[in-house]
């Protein structure tokens, strides 16, 4: 487990693309802070110097120069926060996209781990968290870290015994503040991971409400909500708790040590040991101070939030990076013979829930198939038998537990993710269709494929039924295709995976919600117009007499032999 400042330098690697913008960031920072802090040092001299002993001589200077200091410390500001705010845009843009490649580029078993509201509250809100951090925290950390230095340091030049006095009165609020940052440090975790839970229970809901509706369990969903938002406000008012302790003691801390310091300093004013120019210079940059001090527990309540936030966003960032293809394999050309598949010994359990990732049972138990190529092969299996966690392997979102998969001699690890559906093209159990149009959905495997044969994949998944829509394969999907029946979208996800004219077609039950003529259909158009291809079916039923190819059966794990 990483300590939770070391999770914030890990991700020193998205500053590196704007050092020169954190550079100009920083620069602005100190000049404007050096310019207040010269502002008291002006006043000084010309109460000591001009005011008090009548001396014009050089006032115009003065005044010139404290004009300047004050304009120039509000234009100063105004850069800062301008450069800052575009530089922690930049900087969040580009964890962003780093985040999203990784996590877009993860296996299926990560996803398994992490679900949809978990992944979209760290690529969201946690980057929020982190942006404010850097275009304002992170600033005033350093700023304020430098004021408290040279302030102090002008203060004990002004008068060290004043300096002294400030310094001993300050120790306590140092301590006490520290305390705080350890003691708050977990309820600040906690409430980003009750977010997360309430988030993930939301998603979860709103995705499930027709069924809840249908089922009457509105109240029991509901009441599963109110607890874990029960949670996360009790974790939120306890930080909220805390944060009002720190930030009271921080505010009223300062003025009661103002009160000695005018005590003290009017002591020394009337004994001769200092000047009122010097007294006035002294109580003017310790007020100068107090930001830095009172905005102590906004900061820290900040930094809290940043690091855990960090935490997270790391733990995604720093995954170990997708294995490289080996350069030697080479995937055939688009529409080339189909591809011969040996399952030689296949086991694979399911990685299960919690830190040690133990795996659970066996789903496949030493599967043994050889395909050849350009056969059909139909794989029979019950529910629960194997067949979609089969599918899963042969595409490539899970790894054999032991054993191996070989397409035409070549193990399917070494296959390169950007041209796999040139080799397996799958039509998944429930298939993906996104927010788009209908031709960016069949095209999703072959981006380049022309209208031509776009139309001959529609036509073998019996999908023809796109050019009686309004806009034809312009037409709108609404996300996950919910726009369209359910057969309808199993015959675009058929279309899609035709349009690959992959090597191995992997279906798995892709005739369910079809009526049995379209099923009869689309298995003799797979035989017709994807001659040389190899497929493998993979269904729940024994198939219909239009299938061709041999049937064997999927039990226990493992391939049980030919149905009689």
């Amino acid at each position: 487990m990483h300590r939770p400042a070391g999770a914030l330098w890990r991700l020193r690697g998205a500053l590196r693309p704007h050092r020169r913008a954190l550079v100009l960031n920083a620069v602005l920072a100190a000049a404007s802070m050096l310019a207040g802090i010269l502002l008291p040092l002006l006043a000084r001299r010309l109460l000591d110097d001009h005011a008090l002993r009548g001396d014009t001589d050089g006032l115009p200077l003065i005044a010139v120069l404290t004009v300047l200091c004050a304009g120039g410390e509000a234009v100063l500001i105004a850069l800062r926060r301008l450069a800052g705010s575009t530089t922690a845009l930049a900087v969040e843009e580009t964890m962003r996209h780093r985040l999203v490649g990784r996590v877009l580029t993860q296996p299926a078993a990560f996803h398994d781990r992490h679900t949809p509201a978990v992944l979209a509250t760290r690529i969201v809100a946690d980057l929020a968290v982190l942006r404010r951090f850097v275009s304002f925290g992170l600033p005033f950390l350093i700023i304020n870290s430098l004021t408290v230095v040279v302030v102090v340091a002008l203060l004990l030049w002004l008068s060290w015994p004043l300096g002294l006095l400030v310094g001993a009165a300050t120790v306590p609020l140092a301590v006490l503040a520290r305390r705080w940052e350890h003691s708050s440090r977990e309820v600040t975790r906690q409430v980003q991971q009750d977010g997360e839970t309430f988030a993930d229970l939301l998603d979860e809901s709103i995705q499930g409400v027709d069924t809840i509706q249908a089922f009457g369990r509105r109240d029991e969903f509901t009441a599963r909500l109110e607890e874990a938002a029960d949670r996360l406000r009790r974790s939120q008012r306890e930080r909220a708790r805390r944060w009002t302790a720190l930030s009271t003691l921080v505010e009223g801390y300062p003025s009661a040590v103002l009160v000695m310091v005018i005590g003290a300093g009017g002591a020394a004013v009337w004994a001769g040991a200092v000047t009122v120019g010097t007294l006035i210079a002294f109580l003017t940059l310790w007020l100068f101070l107090l930001w830095p001090v009172q905005s102590l527990s906004g900061l820290m309540n900040q930094l809290q939030q940043a690091e855990a936030a960090a935490e997270r966003v790391s733990e995604l960032l720093h995954r170990p990076p997708v294995p490289a293809t080996p350069p030697s394999f080479r995937p055939a050309k688009v529409g080339s013979r189909g591809a011969e598949l040996l399952l030689d010994q296949v086991w694979f359990r399911y990685p299960q829930p919690g830190p040690d990732r133990r795996a659970g049972p066996a789903v496949l138990t030493g599967l043994d198939l050889r395909v050849a190529a350009g056969e059909q092969v139909t794989v029979v299996g019950a529910a629960g038998s194997g067949k979609s966690t089969l599918a899963a392997l042969l595409t490539g979102l899970y790894e054999p537990s032991r054993g191996r998969i070989l397409i035409d001699g070549t193990d399917l690890r070494h296959l390169p993710a950007d041209r796999r559906a040139e080799v397996v093209a799958p039509v998944p159990e429930h298939p993906g269709l996104f927010a788009g149009t209908i031709g960016d959905n069949v095209r999703l495997g072959r981006p380049e494929a022309d209208d031509a044969e776009v139309a001959e994949a529609l036509r073998t998944a019996q999908a023809s039924f796109v050019h009686d829509l309004r806009y034809g394969l312009d037409e709108p999907l609404t996300e996950a295709g919910l726009s369209l029946s359910g057969g309808q979208r199993r015959r675009l996800a058929l279309a899609r995976a035709f349009l690959c004219r992959p090597r191995l077609l992997v279906l798995d039950d892709p005739l369910v919600g079809l009526d049995p003529r379209t099923a009869q259909q689309v298995a003799a158009a797979v035989t017709e117009r994807l001659g040389g291809t190899t497929v493998l079916w993979l269904t729940r039923h024994r198939p219909l007499a239009a299938f061709p190819g041999r049937v064997v059966r999927l039990q226990g794990g493992r391939i049980d032999g030919r149905l009689p």
